[in-house]
């Protein structure tokens, strides 16, 4: 048998082998539910989990970003947030592109923001929950215990 086709043979797969490899690891890095913070704002959907305990330093930014309809009734609502975060809220209109609104417009689907910077330094539970006024239980929360340094 030819060795130096067997060894040509080898080389090919061990190539393709690693290219594999790092496809696999560049396609798992992307299916995480952990934000990735980018000039200092970690960015959450509803549908993404805080991790057990996120860690921030002084002026980073937690930003929550929720769809939110009016005309359903259902509203996203801060229930807590430690005083160690100046908060503010956004709504922007999904038909009403680059336009922000301090408070939802009726029948106007869009996005609700919640940005948390941190000021000072301690520990707490941030609480958010979306439910119609008078319900005792929500169609969904989202919670998130945070650190900062």
């Amino acid at each position: 048998m030819n060795h130096r086709w067997m060894n040509h043979r080898w080389m090919n797969h061990s190539k393709t082998l690693i290219l594999c490899s790092w496809l696999g690891l560049l396609t798992l890095s992307g299916c995480g539910s952990v934000s990735t913070p980018v000039d200092g704002t970690h960015v959450y959907h509803a549908d993404q989990q805080c991790p057990a305990l996120l860690n921030l330093k002084i002026g980073e930014t937690l930003e929550l970003r929720l769809a939110e309809n009016p005309a359903t009734g259902y509203h996203w609502s801060v229930m807590q947030h430690p005083s160690i975060f100046k908060l503010e809220t956004l709504y922007l209109q999904a038909d009403a592109e680059n336009t922000q609104h301090d408070s939802a417009q009726l029948n106007a689907a869009g996005e609700k923001t919640f940005r948390f910077r941190a000021v000072q330094v301690g520990e707490g539970l941030i609480h958010l929950k979306q439910a119609r006024a008078g319900e005792p239980l929500p169609l969904a929360e989202w919670k998130c215990r945070v650190r900062v340094a």
